[in-house]
């Protein structure tokens, strides 16, 4: 039972990126242009929901699922963002758990802590012929 506890607890600290990073981040998201009240379908690895632009979205990172955000507003054109991320220098420190840093990176991308997502992002927008003023 002792030696099970070492190693679990060996595990927890070795996923260095989980221990860091885990949990929900912001990301504020933006039209072109400085357009306001473009309304967007945000999909998160949590799920989806509609909002305006500017807002402020709140999503936990992913190694299988992206955020997305998509311009659903009938005066500008659908366009796609995926929001970027890129990989927290943290996940890096597993290699410092010489035994157990394959262990530590995989639970890290498992479970998506291994990403940092962009915490602005410029949607852009393309308004409609129909709707010019």
């Amino acid at each position: 039972m002792k030696k099970l506890l070492i190693l679990s607890s060996l595990l927890a600290v070795c996923s260095c990126a989980t221990v860091f990073n885990g949990g929900s981040q912001s990301v504020i998201a933006n039209a072109s242009g400085d357009v306001e009240n473009v309304a967007v379908e945000i999909k998160t690895p949590n799920g989806a929901y509609r909002s305006k632009l500017p807002t402020t979205l709140v999503t936990s990172p992913s190694s299988f699922n992206n955020t997305t955000i998509t311009v659903k507003d009938k005066c500008y054109e659908e366009t796609q963002l995926q929001v970027g991320k890129s990989i927290t220098p943290s996940f890096w420190a597993n290699i410092l758990w010489v035994y157990f840093a394959p262990v530590g990176m995989i639970i890290d991308f498992v479970d998506g802590s291994m990403w940092k997502i962009d915490t602005q992002t410029i949607v852009p927008v393309n308004r409609r012929d129909v709707c010019k003023k």
